[in-house]
């Protein structure tokens, strides 16, 4: 759950330089729709990794 955490946090991180960084619009092939699903899917493995990690704290 740790490693799930800290590579969504590299993801989002990634992602939004990649934003920044390449200008082309939707369509153009610059990978902006991509990196606003890697930002989606990097939140998303945060919130489980952050659920797993209470669970099995709660468990213990």
């Amino acid at each position: 759950a740790i490693v799930a955490a800290v590579v969504g946090l590299i993801v989002i991180a990634y992602a939004m330089l990649h934003l920044t960084i390449f200008t082309g619009d939707f369509g153009t092939g610059s990978g902006r729709a991509g990196a606003i699903i890697a930002i989606v899917m990097g939140l998303t493995s945060m919130v489980l990794a952050g659920l797993t990690l209470a669970r099995s704290r709660r468990a213990s």
